[in-house]
This record gives C-alpha cells, sequence and structure tokens, in this order.
C-alpha cells in the first residue's frame, strides 16, 4: 500500500488515527504527530521544547522530500527521451 504524504510503497503504511483517517508510513505519521505537537507548544512557554519540536519537524520534512526526490528521479529515468529532455544518440 501507498503513503498517501510521500507515495512510498513500504510495509509501515497502516490507516492512522486522526481528522482525517489516512494511510501514512512511520516518517510521514511521525511529522503529522510532531506537527500536532509543535501548533500546541507554540504559545507555550518553555521555548526549548519548541525548538526541539522545530527542529525535528525540519528533520522529518528533508526525509520525505527525499522521498519525493528519489522517486521523481526514478520517474524521469523511466520516462521517454521526448518527456525527460534528454536527446537518444543514434
Amino acid at each position: 500500500m501507498r503513503c498517501a504524504r510521500c507515495h512510498r510503497d513500504t510495509p509501515s503504511v497502516e490507516e492512522r488515527e486522526g481528522f482525517w483517517a489516512r494511510y501514512l508510513c512511520d516518517v510521514c505519521n511521525e511529522y503529522e504527530e510532531t506537527w500536532k505537537a509543535f501548533k500546541w507548544e507554540s504559545g507555550s512557554k518553555d521555548h526549548t521544547e519548541f525548538d526541539r519540536l522545530y527542529d525535528r519537524l525540519g528533520e522529518l520534512s528533508d526525509q520525505i522530500d527525499g522521498f519525493l526526490r528519489e522517486q521523481r528521479l526514478e520517474s524521469e529515468k523511466n520516462a521517454g527521451p521526448r518527456i525527460s529532455g534528454s536527446k537518444v544518440e543514434p
């Protein structure tokens, strides 16, 4: 099954509870949970927890972007020369 956010087909994808029940992998689910905690922590006086959650969101976001980049490059590699822009040598 494919993840709703990063579109990877991994064994960790399962239906997750929440406002919208979605099929997410472990990494994307952790991102969602961290985002919720970050929003709740934004009004708190504990800036260290806010900073930790902010840093973790950045790490998870970079990881998800890497998954999407890999898929895009794989798709471009599998595309024909007309679509990918590469020239075919005779």
